[in-house]
């Protein structure tokens, strides 16, 4: 008996069916399917592309590295181990660089963009581009090299990803059809599950990852990387500070904070912020004001900036090169009412406010961050807060004493 190819695919889930339906039912040359993660994209274009490969068509699976083909062959691998052993048996693996599957005159071929000029020669009847959203050269790797692939077979492009913010991928999202599945589209993950998800991110401000991340939304309101700012402080400041962070610049602005610990809470009480200052010139202005208990500055400041400092009197330690962290503990603070910015720094009030999300990264910002930086590298370098240990009751105590002589006794006795 013969067997149809539909019969030979691998199951999907109803947002799959979804998707599959309303993909058959389009005619254009490149389409796009914004995804939420975890909603099967990638089982879904393997499926795809086992179907083209049992049709006996040339595909290629395109993705901006190679960890990213290696996922994608890995899963129309299992997609081909569960076809019937007559058939798996005609399918040739190439299981090295680049990654291959063949049947008959048909095969998928898996290539990454990093060497765009090996992206030529070919005639295809379906090109996987898989995470589009993450390569920044994505339109010229369209039109110059893969859209010319698809002419003399009438062969079409389906760019999938989870969308990176307002860049070329959204840009083919506009001009073309596009399907919207969210992970909520997915119905092996629960809702709950999504809802402590989103309610976690809103927390820590940043509510914009699960629009991108879980509804596949193009987050173009780039100016908010902030959601929520610090609070304004009018009060007195204590005679010593914390921690003072450097941000070291000349053409641009050298930038210097003042923190201090008023009872649970941290509050920026001064700043430095000028241009075309001498090393020399930024240690004075540094020590001339309020002092601290330590002094932590940017790690990539140059060796002989240092020096100046240094024999001007300031010895500050590197602080931590972590942006992503730095940017998130800082959300933390401001989520839970612990950061406040004196009403006179104005510089760094001011880039709180103009502060945008990386179009491509939005867990960073872009723009004037010299004082930011600055605050990053004072907060990052003082202790973070810890939850006390419950203290234990006496039979617990003892409890664990008792375990501990055991245990002593045990590995004695096995020596």
């Amino acid at each position: 008996m013969r067997l149809s190819i539909c019969t030979l695919l691998p199951p999907l889930h109803g947002g799959q069916q979804s998707l599959d339906a309303w993909l058959r039912s389009q005619s254009d040359t490149i389409i796009a399917i914004r995804c939420g993660r975890r909603f099967g994209k990638t089982y879904y274009l393997a499926s795809l592309a086992l179907e083209s490969l049992l049709r006996q068509q040339q595909v290629w699976w395109v993705s901006p590295t190679y960890r990213l083909t290696r996922v994608g062959f890995g899963t129309l691998i299992a997609h081909i181990r569960k076809l019937p052993r007559p058939l798996r048996q005609h399918i040739q693996l190439y299981r090295s660089l680049p990654y291959r599957a063949t049947f008959g005159k048909g095969w998928v071929e898996f290539l990454t963009t990093r060497l765009p000029d090996s992206l030529q020669g070919e005639g295809l009847d379906l090109i996987v581009y898989d995470e589009a959203a993450t390569d920044r050269n994505l339109t010229e790797v369209i039109e110059q090299y893969l859209l010319p692939t698809t002419f003399d077979r009438s062969g079409r492009i389906i760019l999938a990803s989870t969308p990176k913010g307002a860049n070329d991928f959204a840009r083919y999202c506009e001009q073309y059809p596009c399907y919207v599945a969210s992970t909520y589209d997915n119905p092996l993950i629960r809702p709950e599950t999504l809802e402590r998800y989103r309610q976690q991110l809103e927390a820590e401000g940043r509510g914009y990852l699960y629009r991108q991340e879980v509804l596949a939304e193009i987050v173009k309101e780039l100016g908010a990387f902030w959601e929520r700012l610090p609070e304004l402080y009018e009060g007195e400041l204590p005679a010593t500070a914390e921690v003072v962070g450097i941000d070291w610049g000349y053409s641009s602005p050298f930038a210097a904070v003042w923190v201090y610990r008023i009872s649970d809470r941290y509050v920026v009480g001064h700043e430095v912020y000028r241009q075309y200052l001498s090393p020399d010139e930024q240690a004075k202005q540094v020590l001339r004001l309020p002092k601290a208990r330590r002094y932590v500055c940017d790690p990539s400041v140059p060796e002989h900036v240092y020096e100046s400092w240094r024999k001007a009197g300031l010895t500050p330690l590197p602080a931590s090169r972590d942006r992503v962290g730095g940017w998130q503990y800082i959300r933390q603070l401001i989520a839970q009412g612990k950061l406040q910015v004196h009403k006179h720094c104005f510089h760094l009030l001011d880039e709180f406010q103009a502060a945008q999300a990386h179009i491509r990264k939005p867990d960073d910002l872009v723009g004037e961050d010299h004082a930011l930086d600055a605050l990053r590298y004072a907060l990052t370098a003082l202790p973070q807060p810890t939850e006390p240990k419950p203290r234990k009751s006496v039979d617990e105590w003892l409890l664990e004493q008792s375990m501990r002589r055991y245990e002593r006794e045990v590995r004695r006795r096995n020596r």
